[in-house]
């Protein structure tokens, strides 16, 4: 069994931490940001079809989205289309990499003009060429602290894995647990994607990263998909 910090926003960090307890492990939820909806309006004009990078888009989009429900939607990860879908939503396609290639997917099949339902935060993507990509920012991350609980246990060195979902909580997460004065060696670190990794910095135990951007791929390559152990899998790498 291992003791997990779940620090991605609620209401997923609920879903993450049951998904630890299931397979045996303790989990220790302790948001480091708050998602919060922002006021938006649809185009009057429909594009030609829609990305969707992050579940948050969905699960805070509001009634806006029933306004492209026929628009083909592209997303990225599993959860990301289940919410989408949840929402009203037409999903054509559930990338496993990031959101350039389900750019690329788009541009592949024809689209000129793509909506890209997005957070406030957000990763510039490559554009392929002839399409065209607007934005429309239907949520917004704000940091917070650490809860007293996982200050404590971070403090105790009874944490064994930090699960990190974005680069900016990554880099938030390091400056708290840095400020703490906590050892970094004691800690394991997994990410959603190698660029998550990387903003958490070097000097955890471990490191690993998703193989694919969903919670299933997140727990695997941490060695928590299943009970036992969680530390030293032979797949692991140390972070640099």
């Amino acid at each position: 069994m291992a003791r997990v910090l779940v620090t991605r926003p609620q209401p997923l960090a609920d879903e993450t931490a049951a998904a630890l307890r299931a397979a045996g492990h303790e989990a220790l939820v302790a948001p480091l940001m708050e998602t919060v909806a922002v006021a938006w309006t649809p185009p009057a004009a429909p594009p030609d079809a829609l990305l969707m990078t992050s579940p948050q888009a969905a699960l805070l989009g509001g009634d806006g989205l029933r306004a492209l429900a026929g628009a083909p939607l592209y997303t990225v990860g599993e959860r990301t289309a289940a919410a989408a879908r949840a929402a009203g939503l037409s999903v054509v396609h559930t990338g496993a990499q990031d959101g350039a290639a389900a750019l690329a997917a788009a541009a592949a099949d024809g689209r000129r003009m793509l909506l890209h339902l997005a957070g406030e935060d957000r990763t510039d993507l490559p554009v392929p060429d002839g399409l065209r990509v607007d934005i429309a920012t239907l949520y917004a991350a704000r940091l917070a602290p650490l809860t007293e609980a996982a200050t404590d246990a971070l403090a105790a060195g009874t944490i064994d894995w930090v699960l990190l979902f974005s680069s900016r909580s990554a880099a938030h997460f390091s400056a708290l647990h840095d400020a703490g004065g906590w050892p970094r060696a004691r800690l394991g670190i997994a990410a959603l994607s190698a660029k998550v990794l990387a903003a958490a910095g070097a000097g955890w135990r471990v490191g690993v990263a998703a193989a694919a951007p969903d919670t299933a791929a997140l727990l695997a390559a941490a060695g928590l998909a299943g009970s036992g152990p969680a530390c030293d899998k032979p797949g692991e790498r140390p972070a640099r």
